[in-house]
């Protein structure tokens, strides 16, 4: 029995996932009338 298990693919999404977030979190932050605007677009276009 291994005391570290090899990786999954559902940690490696998740650490992706985590990744992504924080690009959209800076994005948000450094931009957020262009946030904003993205928002509105999407919920005009019933995304």
């Amino acid at each position: 029995m291994k005391s570290n298990p090899e990786p999954t693919i559902e940690d490696i999404d998740v650490e992706t996932k985590s990744e992504t977030r924080k690009m959209i979190e800076k994005f948000v932050d450094e931009n957020p009338e262009a946030a904003a605007a993205l928002l509105r677009n999407w919920l005009q276009d019933e995304w």
